[in-house]
């Protein structure tokens, strides 16, 4: 073997080895879950529409799955900036018109007074606002229905298949 490459690769091992373990260690479930494109009322509204279109019941719904995070999480991250304008604006207006409808904000409606709201989105004239109530049911149920509870409960998935036991006396 040539001396030059072995000497190369053992320094970027030991060069590695020394820093990965200060990168790596600054990463928790804190870190990544923190987004800033939305506002403290932006993702309570989404927890609130994600709520509305999967409701708690004798099983978990999109609130007891966590799905709220998932979304401004793949909002934030997958999202381009006109379609979180978007997400913005259809937020907005569904507050808007909670307003308007039922003079109070969509936070603080019934149930069937959200539902009514989210379903005179789905049909309006107006192509963001549809957009953004297919936008958000199409992602909810996508959250919903990957999330690790429906996943193991529901769907039977398992994630390794299959046991190992790492320490077995072996009988001979």
């Amino acid at each position: 073997m040539n001396r030059r490459k072995l000497l190369k690769s053992v320094a970027l091992s030991l060069g590695s080895g020394l820093v990965l373990p200060n990168w790596a260690n600054a990463w928790n479930s804190n870190t990544w879950q923190k987004t800033e494109k939305f506002t403290v009322f932006e993702s309570d509204m989404i927890s609130e529409i994600a709520a509305t279109f999967i409701p708690e019941g004798e099983i978990l719904g999109a609130k007891g799955v966590e799905v709220d995070k998932f979304l401004t999480r793949l909002f934030a991250d997958c999202y381009i900036e006109t379609d979180i304008q978007k997400i913005k604006n259809g937020i907005q207006n569904l507050d808007k018109s909670g307003f308007e409808k039922f003079k109070a904000s969509f936070l603080k409606c019934s149930n069937t007074q959200k539902e009514s709201l989210l379903m005179e989105f789905s049909s309006h004239t107006d192509e963001e606002k549809k957009w953004f109530f297919n936008t958000m049911k199409s992602e909810t149920v996508r959250g919903y229905t990957t999330s690790e509870y429906v996943m193991t409960k529901y769907y039977n998935y398992v994630i390794a298949p299959g046991d190992y036991k790492g320490c077995v006396d072996i009988k001979q």
